[in-house]
């Protein structure tokens, strides 16, 4: 089944989200890798699965074979478990991978507002752990100044959110700015 997210507006339902998993991303060797350095924190945990994951905001459902062609994606994006969690880019921000892989979709007549790229994520054990010792987890496999965290496609949709601009603020300087 694919998974569409969307939003009522009005009457109307629109379409915000489509999710795609992509292939695999990492090899046996390099999962072994993080899943010694994940159980490294003294708890049973282990990378189960890494995969490129799509997030597709304002997609149409009837060419989701054309998308998944184009974005070498498998299949429909799979549900979310406890132990499951995909990393985008950060909330407020649109990647270069984006930006580049949205014209090139639009160029190949497929409709979308934007596409963004991502890892998909589970860790047998994870769910088990505490706030803090799951963020310690989370830190090992992203990088917050970049990366956001999503725990459910619901969340996802955040990332394509559009705010209005905001009023502008000035700051005053203290003494000679020249001299700040």
């Amino acid at each position: 089944p694919i998974r569409l997210i969307g939003y009522p507006c009005g009457p109307f339902f629109r379409l915000q989200m489509m999710l795609l998993d992509g292939r695999e991303t990492l090899s046996s060797f390099r999962c072994d890798r993080l899943t010694q350095a994940l159980a490294a924190s003294g708890h049973a945990l282990r990378l189960d699965a890494t995969r490129i994951v799509f997030a597709i905001d304002g997609g149409d459902p009837a060419q989701l074979p054309r998308y998944g062609e184009l974005l070498d994606a498998t299949a429909a994006g799979e549900a979310f478990d406890a132990d499951t969690f995909v990393v985008l880019p950060r909330l407020g921000t649109i990647s270069p991978w984006a930006s580049k892989a949205t014209e090139i979709l639009r160029g190949a007549g497929l409709p979308l507002d934007r596409v963004e790229r991502g890892m998909r994520y589970r860790v047998a054990g994870f769910a088990a752990l505490s706030g803090a010792e799951q963020a310690k987890v989370l830190r090992q496999l992203h990088d917050p100044m970049t990366q956001s965290v999503f725990r459910s496609v619901e969340a996802i949709v955040e990332l394509f959110r559009h705010e209005s601009a905001r009023a502008l603020g000035r700051v005053a300087l203290a003494g000679d700015a020249q001299a700040a």
